[in-house]
Protein backbone atom coordinates (compact mmCIF):
# COMPACT_ATOMS: atom_id res chain seq x y z
CA UNK A 1 0.00 0.00 0.00
CA UNK A 2 1.17 3.52 -0.75
CA UNK A 3 1.13 6.14 1.99
CA UNK A 4 -2.03 7.74 0.61
CA UNK A 5 -3.76 4.37 0.32
CA UNK A 6 -2.77 3.47 3.87
CA UNK A 7 -4.06 6.75 5.32
CA UNK A 8 -7.33 6.32 3.41
CA UNK A 9 -7.67 2.75 4.74
CA UNK A 10 -6.95 3.90 8.30
CA UNK A 11 -9.63 6.58 8.03
CA UNK A 12 -12.10 4.01 6.70
CA UNK A 13 -11.33 1.82 9.73
CA UNK A 14 -12.09 4.63 12.19
CA UNK A 15 -8.68 6.24 12.77
CA UNK A 16 -8.25 10.00 12.99
CA UNK A 17 -5.01 11.99 12.57
CA UNK A 18 -4.28 13.85 15.81
CA UNK A 19 -0.74 15.07 15.10
CA UNK A 20 1.71 15.12 12.21
CA UNK A 21 5.26 16.23 11.55
CA UNK A 22 7.85 15.82 8.81
CA UNK A 23 8.48 12.19 9.78
CA UNK A 24 5.20 10.69 10.97
CA UNK A 25 1.44 10.90 11.28
CA UNK A 26 0.02 10.16 14.75
CA UNK A 27 -3.45 8.57 14.74
CA UNK A 28 -5.98 7.52 17.35
CA UNK A 29 -8.83 4.99 17.26
CA UNK A 30 -11.79 4.88 19.68
CA UNK A 31 -11.31 1.15 20.34
CA UNK A 32 -7.57 1.25 21.02
CA UNK A 33 -5.81 2.17 24.26
CA UNK A 34 -2.73 3.46 22.44
CA UNK A 35 -2.15 5.60 19.38
CA UNK A 36 -0.32 4.42 16.28
CA UNK A 37 2.16 6.14 13.98
CA UNK A 38 2.49 6.06 10.21
CA UNK A 39 5.89 6.85 8.73
CA UNK A 40 5.95 9.29 5.84
CA UNK A 41 9.01 7.63 4.33
CA UNK A 42 10.59 4.18 4.47
CA UNK A 43 14.31 4.07 5.16
CA UNK A 44 16.65 2.48 2.62
CA UNK A 45 17.46 -0.24 5.16
CA UNK A 46 13.80 -1.24 5.39
CA UNK A 47 12.71 -0.42 1.85
CA UNK A 48 12.35 -4.07 0.86
CA UNK A 49 9.63 -4.60 3.46
CA UNK A 50 7.95 -1.17 3.16
CA UNK A 51 6.76 -1.14 6.76
CA UNK A 52 4.80 2.01 7.42
CA UNK A 53 2.72 1.40 10.59
CA UNK A 54 4.21 1.50 14.08
CA UNK A 55 2.21 0.23 17.08
CA UNK A 56 2.85 0.66 20.80
CA UNK A 57 5.48 -1.67 22.34
CA UNK A 58 2.92 -2.80 24.94
CA UNK A 59 1.46 -4.95 22.16
CA UNK A 60 4.58 -7.11 22.05
CA UNK A 61 2.72 -9.83 23.99
CA UNK A 62 0.34 -10.15 21.03
CA UNK A 63 3.05 -10.70 18.43
CA UNK A 64 2.00 -14.31 17.73
CA UNK A 65 -1.63 -13.28 17.12
CA UNK A 66 -0.50 -10.38 14.92
CA UNK A 67 1.78 -12.61 12.88
CA UNK A 68 -1.16 -14.96 12.25
CA UNK A 69 -3.05 -12.25 10.34
CA UNK A 70 -2.92 -12.85 6.57
CA UNK A 71 -1.38 -9.99 4.61
CA UNK A 72 0.48 -8.59 7.59
CA UNK A 73 4.18 -8.93 8.44
CA UNK A 74 6.38 -8.41 11.47
CA UNK A 75 10.06 -8.90 10.73
CA UNK A 76 11.60 -10.79 7.85
CA UNK A 77 11.20 -14.26 9.41
CA UNK A 78 8.60 -15.82 11.74
CA UNK A 79 11.08 -16.19 14.63
CA UNK A 80 12.99 -12.98 14.20
CA UNK A 81 14.27 -11.59 17.56
CA UNK A 82 11.88 -9.18 19.27
CA UNK A 83 14.50 -6.41 19.21
CA UNK A 84 14.51 -6.48 15.39
CA UNK A 85 10.79 -5.67 15.34
CA UNK A 86 11.32 -2.33 17.06
CA UNK A 87 11.55 0.92 15.14
CA UNK A 88 13.19 3.88 16.87
CA UNK A 89 12.13 7.41 16.02
CA UNK A 90 12.27 10.56 18.13
CA UNK A 91 9.03 11.88 16.58
CA UNK A 92 6.86 9.13 18.14
CA UNK A 93 6.46 11.10 21.34
CA UNK A 94 3.53 9.24 22.89
CA UNK A 95 5.59 6.00 22.92
CA UNK A 96 8.10 5.05 25.65
CA UNK A 97 11.87 5.33 25.25
CA UNK A 98 14.70 2.81 25.27
CA UNK A 99 18.39 2.82 24.39
CA UNK A 100 19.07 1.51 20.89
CA UNK A 101 22.40 1.93 19.12
CA UNK A 102 23.17 5.40 20.46
CA UNK A 103 23.99 6.77 23.88
CA UNK A 104 20.60 8.38 24.48
CA UNK A 105 17.20 6.78 24.90
CA UNK A 106 14.74 7.22 22.02
CA UNK A 107 11.04 6.58 21.42
CA UNK A 108 10.29 3.16 19.94
CA UNK A 109 7.45 0.95 18.73
CA UNK A 110 6.74 -2.24 16.78
CA UNK A 111 7.19 -1.98 13.02
CA UNK A 112 4.32 -3.48 10.99
CA UNK A 113 3.68 -3.96 7.28
CA UNK A 114 -0.01 -3.82 6.27
CA UNK A 115 -1.00 -4.59 2.69
CA UNK A 116 -4.81 -4.36 2.67
CA UNK A 117 -7.85 -2.93 4.46
CA UNK A 118 -8.81 -6.43 5.56
CA UNK A 119 -5.46 -7.08 7.26
CA UNK A 120 -5.67 -3.63 8.86
CA UNK A 121 -9.14 -4.39 10.28
CA UNK A 122 -7.88 -7.68 11.68
CA UNK A 123 -4.92 -5.91 13.26
CA UNK A 124 -7.30 -3.47 14.98
CA UNK A 125 -9.31 -6.40 16.31
CA UNK A 126 -6.25 -8.02 17.90
CA UNK A 127 -5.02 -4.72 19.37
CA UNK A 128 -8.45 -3.86 20.80
CA UNK A 129 -8.65 -6.91 23.08
CA UNK A 130 -9.04 -5.45 26.56
CA UNK A 131 -8.27 -7.29 29.78
CA UNK A 132 -10.85 -7.02 32.60
CA UNK A 133 -12.95 -4.51 30.70
CA UNK A 134 -15.67 -4.59 33.38
CA UNK A 135 -16.42 -6.54 36.58
CA UNK A 136 -18.52 -9.03 34.64
CA UNK A 137 -15.49 -9.74 32.40
CA UNK A 138 -13.10 -10.40 35.28
CA UNK A 139 -12.37 -13.97 34.21
CA UNK A 140 -9.04 -15.79 34.37
CA UNK A 141 -8.32 -17.51 31.06
CA UNK A 142 -6.14 -20.51 30.37
CA UNK A 143 -3.98 -20.62 27.24
CA UNK A 144 -6.53 -22.57 25.17
CA UNK A 145 -9.30 -20.11 26.04
CA UNK A 146 -7.04 -17.16 25.28
CA UNK A 147 -6.18 -18.58 21.85
CA UNK A 148 -9.89 -19.09 21.16
CA UNK A 149 -10.58 -15.48 22.07
CA UNK A 150 -7.91 -14.25 19.69
CA UNK A 151 -9.42 -16.31 16.86
CA UNK A 152 -12.84 -14.82 17.57
CA UNK A 153 -11.47 -11.32 17.61
CA UNK A 154 -9.82 -11.90 14.24
CA UNK A 155 -13.36 -12.03 12.84
CA UNK A 156 -14.41 -8.79 14.52
CA UNK A 157 -13.77 -6.65 11.45
CA UNK A 158 -16.79 -8.24 9.81
CA UNK A 159 -18.71 -7.79 13.09
CA UNK A 160 -18.12 -4.04 13.09
CA UNK A 161 -19.09 -3.86 9.42
CA UNK A 162 -22.32 -5.75 10.20
CA UNK A 163 -23.20 -3.18 12.87
CA UNK A 164 -22.33 -0.31 10.54
CA UNK A 165 -24.60 -1.81 7.88
CA UNK A 166 -27.47 -2.39 10.33
CA UNK A 167 -27.44 0.85 12.30
CA UNK A 168 -26.18 3.24 9.59
CA UNK A 169 -24.79 5.50 12.31
CA UNK A 170 -25.00 5.70 16.10
CA UNK A 171 -27.85 3.50 17.35
CA UNK A 172 -29.15 6.41 19.46
CA UNK A 173 -28.07 9.73 17.96
CA UNK A 174 -27.74 8.76 14.30
CA UNK A 175 -24.22 10.24 14.11
CA UNK A 176 -22.56 8.84 10.95
CA UNK A 177 -18.95 9.86 11.65
CA UNK A 178 -17.20 6.47 11.82
CA UNK A 179 -14.28 7.83 13.86
CA UNK A 180 -16.71 8.55 16.71
CA UNK A 181 -18.51 5.19 16.65
CA UNK A 182 -17.74 2.06 18.64
CA UNK A 183 -19.02 -1.45 18.02
CA UNK A 184 -20.18 -2.32 21.53
CA UNK A 185 -21.31 -5.74 22.75
CA UNK A 186 -24.46 -5.74 24.88
CA UNK A 187 -23.52 -8.97 26.63
CA UNK A 188 -19.71 -8.80 27.01
CA UNK A 189 -17.88 -10.90 24.44
CA UNK A 190 -16.08 -13.05 27.00
CA UNK A 191 -19.24 -14.34 28.66
CA UNK A 192 -20.42 -16.66 25.90
CA UNK A 193 -18.57 -17.80 22.78
CA UNK A 194 -21.57 -18.45 20.45
CA UNK A 195 -22.98 -14.94 21.00
CA UNK A 196 -19.83 -12.93 20.34
CA UNK A 197 -20.40 -12.44 16.63
CA UNK A 198 -24.21 -12.14 16.75
CA UNK A 199 -24.92 -8.63 15.41
CA UNK A 200 -28.02 -8.47 17.60
CA UNK A 201 -25.68 -8.65 20.61
CA UNK A 202 -24.16 -5.38 19.43
CA UNK A 203 -24.89 -1.67 19.43
CA UNK A 204 -23.09 0.92 17.34
CA UNK A 205 -22.72 3.83 19.74
CA UNK A 206 -21.04 7.22 19.83
CA UNK A 207 -17.97 7.05 22.08
CA UNK A 208 -19.53 8.74 25.15
CA UNK A 209 -22.63 6.53 24.96
CA UNK A 210 -20.49 3.43 24.49
CA UNK A 211 -18.43 4.18 27.61
CA UNK A 212 -21.53 4.91 29.69
CA UNK A 213 -23.18 1.69 28.44
CA UNK A 214 -20.03 -0.35 29.07
CA UNK A 215 -19.82 0.98 32.64
CA UNK A 216 -23.50 0.28 33.34
CA UNK A 217 -24.42 3.96 33.69
CA UNK A 218 -27.05 3.63 30.97
CA UNK A 219 -29.01 0.74 29.51
CA UNK A 220 -32.15 0.30 27.38
CA UNK A 221 -35.53 -1.34 27.97
CA UNK A 222 -37.27 -3.74 25.59
CA UNK A 223 -38.74 -0.85 23.61
CA UNK A 224 -35.30 0.73 23.20
CA UNK A 225 -35.93 3.58 25.66
CA UNK A 226 -32.86 4.64 27.61
CA UNK A 227 -32.59 3.89 31.33
CA UNK A 228 -30.38 6.31 33.28
CA UNK A 229 -28.50 5.20 36.38
CA UNK A 230 -29.26 7.13 39.61
CA UNK A 231 -25.50 7.68 39.81
CA UNK A 232 -25.82 10.24 36.99
CA UNK A 233 -26.90 13.55 38.52
CA UNK A 234 -28.56 16.32 36.54
CA UNK A 235 -25.35 18.27 36.01
CA UNK A 236 -23.64 15.20 34.52
CA UNK A 237 -26.67 14.35 32.38
CA UNK A 238 -26.76 17.87 31.01
CA UNK A 239 -23.02 17.91 30.33
CA UNK A 240 -23.23 14.60 28.44
CA UNK A 241 -26.41 15.51 26.61
CA UNK A 242 -28.31 12.51 28.05
CA UNK A 243 -32.08 12.77 28.53
CA UNK A 244 -34.92 10.30 29.31
CA UNK A 245 -36.41 10.47 25.79
CA UNK A 246 -33.33 8.99 24.10
CA UNK A 247 -33.88 5.58 22.52
CA UNK A 248 -32.44 2.98 20.17
CA UNK A 249 -33.53 3.71 16.62
CA UNK A 250 -34.03 0.19 15.21
CA UNK A 251 -34.49 -2.29 18.05
CA UNK A 252 -35.90 -5.77 17.29
CA UNK A 253 -37.02 -8.67 19.52
CA UNK A 254 -33.64 -10.30 18.81
CA UNK A 255 -31.98 -7.58 20.88
CA UNK A 256 -34.21 -8.08 23.93
CA UNK A 257 -32.52 -11.13 25.48
CA UNK A 258 -29.16 -9.38 25.43
CA UNK A 259 -30.59 -6.10 26.76
CA UNK A 260 -32.30 -7.98 29.60
CA UNK A 261 -28.93 -9.50 30.53
CA UNK A 262 -27.31 -6.05 30.51
CA UNK A 263 -30.04 -4.57 32.74
CA UNK A 264 -29.72 -7.47 35.19
CA UNK A 265 -25.94 -7.80 35.40
CA UNK A 266 -24.33 -4.49 34.44
CA UNK A 267 -26.79 -1.64 34.92
CA UNK A 268 -26.19 0.39 38.08
CA UNK A 269 -29.68 0.57 39.53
Amino acid sequence: MTLDQLLAALKKCGFAIVNENENTFELSHPDLSYRIYVKRKVSVKRASTSRLVVIHPEYIERVDAIRAIPGLALGATPKQPIEDLYLHNSSMRSFPKRRSSGKKTIHYGIDVNVDSVDSLERLIDVLSIRENKSPADNITLNETEREALVKVRLNQGSYRRALLDYWQGCAVTGCELNEMLRASHIKPWRTSIPERLDPFNGLLLAAHLDLAFDQGLITFDDTGLICLSPELNQDVLQALGFHPAMRLRKITPKHNEYLAWHREHLFRK
